[in-house]
């Protein structure tokens, strides 16, 4: 009886500890840096519905690239992740456009260096103080919700 006890208590402790790591690893991916090794700040999430204007191209099995809105989005299978919800989860979510989510980088960026008092800085290439989901309907009334980076965008 005793030796079942501790068997629970180390498959208890063994589970709260491998948890304890998986939130860690993915949570250090919710914050950018202006600078190496510089003050950590969240990122913005947002949250795009797809539309037929939309243009999946994939490069390899471990790449998907979508094109829309004179942008490109990648999905990485191995850094990213794809997330099944119901249309309850979707309700919650706040939905929002790229362009709104440029307007709200570059008042971020400026808002983050008039902090740490930068007067000169070059502007990123690419749009890491963002993490995105493009939220993608299916058949059956669920959704898929799948991380991608922002790469650029052509205007």
């Amino acid at each position: 009886m005793e030796q079942a006890i501790a068997t629970n208590r180390f498959i208890i402790i063994l589970l709260t500890f491998i948890v304890s790591i998986t939130s860690y690893s993915q949570n250090k991916n919710d914050f950018y840096t202006l600078f190496k090794d510089g003050k950590k700040y969240k990122k913005i999430v947002g949250n795009i519905m797809l539309d037929n204007k939309v243009r999946v191209v994939n490069k390899n099995k471990n790449t998907v690239v979508y094109y829309f809105n004179h942008s490109m989005l990648e999905h990485r299978k191995e850094e990213h992740v794809v997330k099944l919800c119901n249309s309850e989860c979707i309700d919650k979510l706040k939905l929002t456009t790229l362009e709104k989510l440029g307007e709200i980088k570059e008042e971020e960026i400026n808002k983050r260096l008039k902090e740490e008092g930068v007067v000169v800085y070059p502007r990123p290439l690419n749009n890491k103080i963002l993490k995105l989901f493009l939220i993608e309907p299916m058949e059956d009334g669920n959704f898929r919700k799948i991380e991608v980076e922002w790469i650029y965008v052509l205007k």
